[in-house]
């Protein structure tokens, strides 16, 4: 695509080609760096999978953390 995270091209491309809107996303990723800013900059929201339980600084707000993807399901509610 010739983006990396978190240029928020390549999250605006993933939307395009999933063909949704970006409230329609939930980014999942464990990466506060790469992921999480990327997802912001692009008006996603972000789920933090943060498996290792390491502490977020108080300036990182993601939407959800979750310590297991088993998790993730009851975050998106039917």
């Amino acid at each position: 695509m010739g983006y990396w995270k978190p240029d928020k091209k390549i999250f605006d491309e993933a939307l395009k080609q999933l063909g949704i809107d970006r409230t329609e996303a939930l980014f999942i990723g464990d990466s506060l760096r790469d992921d999480y800013h990327g997802a912001v900059n692009a008006g996603i929201d972000f789920c933090y999978y943060n498996r290792a339980g390491r502490p977020i600084d108080a300036d990182i707000r993601p939407k959800y953390v979750v310590h297991s993807l088993m998790n993730v399901a009851s975050l998106l509610g039917n």
